[in-house]
């Protein structure tokens, strides 16, 4: 009875939306363009001895393996900074979850400041996770995730959560995905998570207004228009998205199972970090 009364072309568009989400799937499949496919036993590749990931997996992070290589350690080093200006150390923890590691960038360099602590990398990309697999196991483990917010891990199971470079792709559920991950988080544990917010569009608009990103998001007018008074913009759809949030803003959106301890620019490329704590209840 519903459906007779909604216009054709109401209809029209429910079935076009609906299409689109079928066609989109929960994670990215290994080998998506092969019908079939197989794993060499020699696939490592080397670059002085150092194990680094083919340049398709490098995700713009570098244009060399040197600078690949770098970019991660750099990252580890900042936020292992910010993180212990809070009051949390990454030697100290039991367990560690990369989330969103791609082909590992940061958590490779992690047991050398922390031999002890058992590490965890999941990602959507099934590809930059059997290269990890096959390149970085032991001693971090890593398993492939999907885009719905739920993780095959049990309450309270790490100590430190991080993840780079995510939330700069995650709209509508954003929430939903920070109860997700403050449910695998011990009580007292950390979370740190880097977004981009109005210091990022200062640095779009000033010293980085040639790069990539800057000139990508100056083609949406939605941006544009925006971009001085804003709490959320949105340029794409998906996982390819790339999602802004004014800094104030995120903090409305921060569930009560967390504390707000810190809110960094920069700390991340031209990324802002966020730390936030599992509360103790």
């Amino acid at each position: 009875m519903f459906l007779k009364i909604i216009p054709r072309s109401i209809k029209s568009r429910i079935r076009e939306f609906l299409r689109n989400v079928a066609k989109q799937p929960p994670y990215y499949p290994s080998h998506g363009d092969q019908f079939s496919y197989f794993i060499s036993n020699d696939s490592k590749f080397q670059v002085n001895g150092i194990v680094v990931p083919p340049p398709a997996l490098w995700m713009g992070y570098g244009g060399t393996p040197a600078e690949y290589l770098e970019s991660g350690k750099r990252d580890v080093d900042a936020m292992a900074r910010i993180i212990k200006k809070n009051e949390f150390d990454i030697a100290s923890a039991k367990r560690i979850l990369d989330f969103g590691c791609a082909a590992g960038r940061m958590i490779r360099h992690l047991p050398a400041i922390a031999p002890n602590v058992e590490f965890w990398g999941t990602d959507i990309g099934a590809d930059q996770i059997q290269w990890c697999r096959d390149n970085l196991t032991p001693p971090i483990n890593f398993a492939v995730t999907t885009t719905l917010p739920h993780l095959p891990f049990c309450d309270g199971f790490f100590d430190l959560i991080y993840c780079g470079s995510v939330f700069t792709h995650i709209e509508d559920i954003e929430q939903a995905w920070l109860l997700e991950l403050g449910r695998i988080l011990r009580p007292g544990g950390c979370l740190y998570l880097t977004i981009h917010d109005q210091h990022t569009i200062s640095r779009l608009d000033g010293d980085l207004r040639d790069c990539w990103l800057a000139k990508i998001v100056a083609q949406y007018d939605v941006y544009v228009r925006n971009k001085k008074a804003f709490n959320i913009i949105v340029v794409g759809r998906g996982e390819g998205s790339q999602v802004f949030y004014r800094d104030g803003y995120f903090k409305t959106l921060v569930p009560p199972i967390f504390d707000w301890l810190d809110h960094v620019p920069n700390a991340y490329s031209y990324q802002s970090a966020v730390i936030l704590r599992r509360k103790d209840v």
